[in-house]
């Protein structure tokens, strides 16, 4: 069934269904390019299937892929800080959080359970304990 965006990527659903998470414009283009703050940069947009209401996690230049929505709260990477690194944003509180702390090397690719974030980092499989926030 076809949802009622103009283009979108990685995205993720809602619990209930009725919202989902994801990048409007393509991604992959620029994912090895570090530092990137051009005019393609990847937000994560949160849009409501039924009324289209749109909420932007970030307004900032910055690459924030692969949402990842468990509960109340939609994981991702960005390279906010020079690394792609694994963060969260509570939709409760519109706190966005970093969650790993990797300099150099970021993370290439994750997705989620709902108890776990496996992701590749250096050559590595992560998995990310949401319960504890450890990750191994």
């Amino acid at each position: 069934e076809p949802l009622p965006l103009s283009q979108a990527m990685n995205g993720s659903f809602s619990p209930d269904g009725k919202q989902i998470a994801y990048n409007p414009r393509m991604v992959d283009v620029i994912q090895e390019w570090r530092y990137y703050r051009g005019g393609a940069t990847a937000p994560i947009w949160i849009t409501d299937l039924q009324t289209g209401a749109t909420e932007k996690i970030s307004n900032q230049k910055v690459n924030d892929k692969y949402p990842m929505w468990v509960g109340d709260k939609i994981y991702f990477i960005s390279d906010r800080t020079g690394t792609f690194n694994l963060f969260v944003f509570d939709r409760k509180t519109k706190q966005t959080k970093q969650l790993t702390k990797f300099v150099g090397q970021g993370i290439r690719q994750a997705s989620a359970t709902n108890d776990v974030i496996t992701f590749t980092q250096n050559g590595q499989i992560h998995q990310f304990d949401l319960a504890t926030n450890q990750d191994k």
